[in-house]
């Protein structure tokens, strides 16, 4: 009797140490809940205040891309003292040398981007780069202008239409991006269109179709598209991994690729819509 008393003890023992490691486990399951919820909480928040520095970086290129695109021509025109012929030579070299110093910024601030520090040459280099679309731009919208005069359109409103839809269109490949969870269907679709693209160039050369040239003209537009969703998808989960707060090359970068796109669709828009309005005048 007296060793089944003690098995007894022994077992009931067994079940209290069996509750006590249920609810100690329990407890903490929910204490690695809590921190998961905390982790994804800290990690939300890290994400927002990136993608808003990308965004601050990306409206102030805008703005300083805008100033100089509208204000240049006056700038120029006084510089040359109201002489056509002059103001002609002096934007070809400022276009020329802006080609190139796009080219090379670009390239410099991908090769700065790799590098995890705050640089001032990045800084320089974003505002330079915007300076340069700038005059590019300037001289996209002189070319727009006198077209707009010639089947008169009102450009600033033609204008103003443009940058609405350029934003309509960039929330909607945002969607777009957020939707695609992995972008390999993006490069997919991107990659047939630009091979698309060069085979219809190069039968369009021989034949010179303007069916061909539209398709062709659209395509590319759509390529543009498929690019802009896959760069606010790569800033997306770039935002969501680094720290900007140190990381201030790698904001910069994000914010010029999106600008670029930007820039990009706002003429192709402008194109189209010059376009539009001069059929509608016919």
């Amino acid at each position: 009797m007296k060793n089944y008393s003690n098995e007894s003890q022994d077992n009931e023992t067994i079940d209290l140490d069996k509750g006590s490691y249920h609810s100690l486990n329990s407890k903490v399951n929910q204490s690695d809940t809590i921190v998961t919820e905390d982790k994804k909480g800290v990690s939300f928040s890290k994400k927002t205040v990136n993608l808003a520095k990308v965004f601050l970086w990306f409206g102030l290129g805008l703005l300083i891309s805008g100033a100089i695109a509208f204000s240049l021509p006056n700038i120029l025109l006084l510089a040359n003292n109201n002489n056509a012929a002059a103001l002609g030579n002096t934007y070809i070299v400022l276009l020329a040398v802006s080609g190139i110093g796009i080219l090379v910024l670009s390239l410099v601030m991908s090769f700065a981007s790799l590098f995890k520090r705050n640089s001032v040459a990045m800084i320089v280099s974003y505002v330079l780069y915007t300076v340069f679309m700038g005059i590019l731009l300037s001289g996209v919208m002189l070319l727009y202008l006198a077209i707009a005069e010639v089947i008169n359109v009102n450009f600033m409103n033609t204008f103003a239409y443009a940058f609405l839809i350029t934003a309509g269109v960039f929330v909607l490949m945002g969607l777009l991006s957020m939707v695609m969870k992995k972008t390999s269907t993006l490069f997919l679709i991107g990659t047939t269109l630009f091979l698309g693209i060069g085979i219809l160039c190069l039968v369009n050369f021989f034949l010179r179709l303007e069916t061909i040239y539209w398709i062709v003209d659209i395509a590319l537009f759509m390529y543009i598209l498929i690019i802009t969703a896959i760069d606010i998808h790569n800033a997306n989960m770039i935002a969501q991994r680094a720290d900007f707060s140190t990381d201030n090359n790698l904001a910069i970068y994000c914010a010029m690729n999106l600008y670029t796109d930007f820039v990009i669709i706002l003429i192709r828009v402008m194109y189209y819509l010059l376009i539009i309005f001069a059929s509608k005048k016919d």
